[in-house]
């Protein structure tokens, strides 16, 4: 489904309707029922009390099995915000790793730039045309300053561990930290896996000491660009 229309309802469900209502189990099935195709309804409402307890492997097999509609789009990214990340990294050169990327979108999208390009997710693609690492974002198995341009695209709020993840991203990247993240605030049930949320900015900037940054809502999504060096 489009990134544009699944973000402009999560805003008026989340901004529009009455706590009470908007956070009513009873009153937010069908969306599920809707967003997860009749499927594995009940563990998707409930992810959030579930993912503390579950290891990496629970998760990563749930991901891959959940048979979410927002699975159909090739990319998370809304087109504004590939647009401005698209011309940003015009401007450089190197090495990038892209983080939680789950296909070749992105990487095929900026091929023109002539990166050359890793990534990363913690489920393996059936195929890929770029170098894959498979790890978590809280255990990224590269030295310090690995990359020149890191980024990573609505992985953040997936973490259980935000402090950890922003603290890697941090470490690996060497020039340009791109992150991509909804502007979302927090109810039990939300029509994703989402563990995290950054209604307000500095919920985001807190996480990433980067003395120059440039932090934009775009279509209800965070885009943050923190320049390392």
């Amino acid at each position: 489904m489009n990134r544009y229309f699944t973000n402009t309802l999560r805003h008026l469900l989340d901004n529009y309707f009455p706590p009470v209502i908007r956070n009513n189990k009873f009153f937010m099935y069908p969306f599920f029922h809707l967003a997860f195709r009749g499927q594995n309804i009940d563990t998707a409402m409930n992810f959030k009390s579930l993912a503390p307890t579950m290891t990496t492997q629970d998760i990563k097999k749930l991901y891959q099995n959940l048979p979410s509609i927002s699975r159909d789009r090739p990319t998370d990214l809304n087109s504004d915000s590939l647009q401005l990340i698209t011309q940003t990294l015009s401007n450089y050169h190197g090495s990038l790793l892209d983080i939680g990327s789950g296909s070749d979108f992105f990487l095929n999208h900026i091929r023109p730039l002539n990166f050359t390009a890793t990534h990363c997710d913690i489920a393996t693609p059936t195929h890929s045309q770029f170098p894959f690492v498979t790890a978590t974002i809280e255990h990224l198995p590269f030295a310090n300053n690995s990359f020149d341009i890191v980024t990573c695209f609505h992985t953040l709020e997936h973490t259980l561990h935000p402090d950890l993840a922003a603290q890697e991203l941090i470490r690996v990247a060497k020039k340009l930290l791109i992150i991509a993240t909804p502007r979302q605030r927090y109810y039990y049930y939300t029509l994703d896996l989402h563990l995290q949320f950054f209604p307000q900015a500095n919920h985001l900037t807190t996480l990433f000491p980067i003395t120059k940054y440039h932090l934009q809502d775009i279509h209800h999504d965070w885009l943050y660009i923190g320049y390392l060096n």
